[in-house]
């Protein structure tokens, strides 16, 4: 079981850089404690869209850099290690 904060929009946040490299605004005191409760209001504002071209841009706008420090966050690290110990494939392996 991974617990993790029921907005996947949290990702985001893990890197600000990322957010401030591709909206062009810093990202103040304020919202990045406001983006720890509530990723997706927070997101929403920065973006000032809530389409899902506006995420699809997001995401077409993650490097090889962002998408390596995305995959090394806690719960993303776990869910990894998690699915790839207990996949069929890897227990064929083990064995």
């Amino acid at each position: 079981m991974v617990l993790t904060v029921p907005e996947i929009e949290w990702l985001f946040f893990a890197r600000p850089a990322f957010l401030e490299r591709v909206t062009g605004q810093r990202l103040d005191p304020e919202r990045s404690v406001l983006a720890r409760f509530k990723p997706k209001r927070v997101l929403s504002e920065i973006l000032e869209d809530e389409s899902p071209a506006a995420y699809e841009r997001l995401i077409d706008d993650l490097n090889a850099d962002d998408l390596k420090v995305l995959r090394e966050t806690a719960p993303i690290k776990e869910l990894i290690e998690f699915v790839t110990e207990h996949s069929p494939e890897s227990r064929l392996q083990i064995t």
